[in-house]
């Protein structure tokens, strides 16, 4: 599936994290559930389960 780019910014609650284990960590501390993603940029992305929800359904994988 061909995945549209999205761009995030801070307000959609996302965190970004260039290696696994930091973006792991984040989301196992955070106060809401969490998911990590493979994101567009390289990077790790830790977001929250709605966004997390939305962004798989337009392409992206969960990362780990």
């Amino acid at each position: 599936m061909n995945k549209e780019p999205i761009k995030l910014t801070p307000s959609h609650g996302n965190f970004r994290f260039s290696n696994f284990a930091d973006a792991r960590d984040f989301a196992d501390r955070a106060r809401k559930s969490m998911v990590i993603l493979l994101g567009d940029d390289e990077r790790y992305w830790v977001v929250s389960l709605a966004l997390g929800e939305e962004l798989l359904k337009s392409g992206y994988e969960l990362a780990g």
